[in-house]
């Protein structure tokens, strides 16, 4: 196994032989600011970067494939700044960024989609997606917690009208327990549930 780091200074793995951390060799991702790293169940890596958008590197293969926003519009990424990534139990990929919402990967196409919801749309600062035990997606944002339902696709916003200590919530500050027990850091300490 790899060992990956994300730095401000680009892409770095762990190169046991010489002990010492290494770059990728890639033009981009050796020297961009990388933001959040995922490896997904077909054992990708994903690579947020915070001006260059996505990247995925297939290990098995070399190749490296790069997503970034072009024009707003309903297809594609609307921001190049990925804040969180994650892939859920149907295996999609969820994509946050700091100014242009949630996006999911569509596996068949390799298209990168814009979730198409007001409640979701107006939160334009995604710091952390998870899945819990019922297939929810929890979303963590700069106005709350967002629960999206992936079986009914239903959505429902908390704020601190319903209880939550602060509604500012902080970047790639969450956290999945083995119990099931969801955990998101907030500007003000740590809730979970």
């Amino acid at each position: 196994k790899t060992i990956w780091v994300a730095t401000s200074y680009g892409l770095r793995y762990f190169d046991a032989k010489s002990g010492k951390f290494e770059k990728i060799q890639h033009d981009i991702l050796s020297n961009a600011f990388i933001y959040t790293l995922f490896v997904d169940s077909n054992n990708n890596l994903w690579i947020g970067t915070r001006n260059h958008g996505l990247f995925r590197y297939n290990k098995k293969t070399g190749e490296i494939k790069n997503w970034m926003s072009k024009e707003l519009n309903a297809d594609g990424l609307t921001d190049n700044f990925i804040t969180s990534l994650f892939e859920d139990s149907q295996h999609k990929l969820w994509i946050g960024t700091n100014n242009g919402g949630l996006h999911f990967l569509h596996a068949a196409t390799d298209a990168v989609k814009t979730v198409e919801n007001e409640l979701i749309q107006d939160e334009k600062c995604i710091y952390g997606i998870l899945e819990d035990d019922a297939q929810r997606l929890w979303i963590s944002t700069n106005n709350g917690l967002i629960s999206l339902d992936l079986k009914h696709l239903g959505i429902k916003s908390f704020t601190t009208d319903e209880g939550l200590p602060v509604n500012q919530f902080n970047y790639s500050s969450c956290l999945k327990s083995k119990s099931g027990r969801l955990y998101f850091g907030t500007v003000r300490g740590l809730i979970s549930f």
